[in-house]
């Protein structure tokens, strides 16, 4: 039995005993500083160095959208996604490489091209985060606002940290180590959510923990987006060709600059 084995088998034993003995105590081996937790999962994070996924994804949003979706990744910021009808047409292709962003909009007609930012990719993902960490979401990771940190323990088999920076606080829930993985990431502002993470249905890939069931809800831009991946479907730290992530431009489509206030 392996050692990643023998974690989830662990985690599978607190569930059960949540649902049978009321509330999971605390590890008593656990964590106790929020820092030492964060520190971890970043670790845990920076294992996952590309990959290539397929699934289905459902976005609502000012339309909804709903196809296949394939993904590709690279460290640092290297980003595509692919996404086709539920008839195998291809509907539209993002690409961020660097600070370059592309967008072929195949059913309207048009490519866009702009920074890679979090508000350019909004507009085609309905996900308001920069390229990074749109890909740090998809392999079942949060970004994680700089703040001051404090750790507590949920009762139901996670730690919950919780990070404060003036008018940001982001909860992180997350499961005990010592490899954690992250079951909830949610930032407000003010008080108001600005997006709400959520992931299930996590399966061990290559050694790494990977969510197969992801959503995403963003109530401040009215947005909300399902992923869910394909049994067979995900494959990390593999070597992916430079033009994966570079478009060419189809002739059949209008060339059009993508401009935001905002560069996220």
């Amino acid at each position: 039995m392996t050692r990643r084995l023998a974690e989830q088998l662990a985690l599978l034993a607190l569930f059960f005993s949540a649902i049978g003995c009321g509330a999971v105590p605390r590890p008593a081996d656990g964590y106790a500083r929020a820092a030492d937790l964060l520190k971890d999962l970043r670790a845990e994070q920076e294992r996952i160095s590309s990959f290539r996924m397929s699934g289905t994804v459902d976005h609502v949003g000012g339309q909804r959208v709903q196809g296949t979706v394939y993904l590709f990744g690279q460290s640092p910021d290297r980003l595509r996604m692919d996404v086709l009808s539920p008839f195998g047409t291809t509907l539209s292709v993002l690409t961020a490489d660097g600070g370059a962003f592309g967008l072929s909009d195949f059913q309207n007609g048009r490519y866009f091209s702009g920074e890679a930012n979090a508000c350019n990719v909004a507009r085609f993902t309905g996900i308001y985060l920069p390229p990074q960490e749109v890909a740090l979401v998809l392999t079942g990771g949060t970004p994680m606002i700089p703040g001051d940190a404090s750790l507590d323990w949920n009762g139901r088999g996670y730690y919950e940290v919780t990070i404060s920076a003036g008018a940001l606080q982001q909860t992180i829930s997350a499961g005990p180590g010592p490899h954690p993985v992250v079951h909830r990431s949610v930032l407000r502002e003010n008080g108001v959510v600005v997006y709400d993470i959520a992931f299930d249905a996590r399966r061990m890939v290559s050694e790494e923990s990977v969510p197969f069931e992801i959503r995403i809800r963003m109530p401040k831009d009215a947005g909300e987006v399902f992923i869910r991946y394909d049994d067979d479907g995900v494959e990390l730290n593999i070597s992916l060709p430079d033009d994966a992530f570079v478009q060419t431009v189809p002739p059949s489509l209008t060339v059009e600059p993508l401009v935001c206030e905002s560069d996220g």
